[in-house]
């Protein structure tokens, strides 16, 4: 069940130029299944240019009744029915000084 699908507001870098926003995206899985990630920019920020600010990390959570567990970026494993995945896709990178 898609929960939330909206702009990541602030998330890009700052610059002449900002860095486009990132999507926020909550799933809720309504049965178990396995789940596989492959994201990327969730260690290393989206770099900016020519005095650009970097753009915001992405982040995935996993939120399983009571806890929250951190993703990372590259991860298969098994969710349950109820479970709540909230993706936050990176910010770009701005360019130029402001």
């Amino acid at each position: 069940i898609l929960r939330e699908f909206s702009l990541r507001e602030n998330s890009g870098g700052n610059g002449k130029w900002r860095g486009g926003d990132g999507v926020i995206r909550c799933l809720q899985f309504r049965r178990p299944l396995s789940l596989a990630l492959l994201t990327e920019r969730r260690v290393f920020a989206p770099y900016g240019l020519k005095g650009g600010g970097n753009g915001a990390r992405g982040v995935n959570v996993l939120k399983k009744r009571s806890r929250t567990v951190n993703l990372g970026g590259k991860i298969t494993l098994r969710v349950d029915a109820g479970d709540i995945l909230h993706l936050q896709t990176p910010g770009g990178g701005g360019y130029g000084t402001i």
